[in-house]
C-alpha cells in the first residue's frame, strides 16, 4: 500500500495486504511498522482524544486480526525536553 489513513477505514486494507503477503511468504507477518503517526492519520488531530481513540482502535483491530505486533513511529516535538507531541 502506498498511503493509508487509519481514520478512514484503511485498517482493512492493511489486514488484506498482510494476509496476501502471508500467502506469498508461507508464514504470518510478525511485525508491522507504521511510519509515521502523522502519515497514517492524515487530516486527523494528534491532540484530539477522539482521533487518537479511532487510531488506537484501528491499530488494535490490525493486531487482533493478524497477530502481528504493531509499532507506530512518532517523533518528538522540536524541543525534545517537552516529550512527544499529541494527546496523552
Amino acid at each position: 500500500l502506498d498511503a493509508v489513513n487509519l481514520l478512514n477505514g484503511d485498517a482493512d486494507a492493511i489486514v488484506a495486504a498482510m494476509n496476501s503477503a502471508e500467502g506469498d511468504a508461507g508464514e504470518p507477518a510478525a511485525v508491522l511498522v507504521l511510519d509515521t503517526l502523522a502519515r497514517v492519520m492524515a487530516g486527523g488531530d494528534e491532540n484530539s482524544g477522539q482521533d487518537m481513540g479511532k487510531l488506537v482502535a484501528a491499530v488494535d483491530a490490525i493486531r487482533a486480526q493478524t497477530g502481528a505486533a504493531v509499532i507506530v513511529v512518532h517523533h518528538l516535538g522540536k524541543n525534545p525536553a517537552n516529550g512527544a507531541r499529541g494527546h496523552s
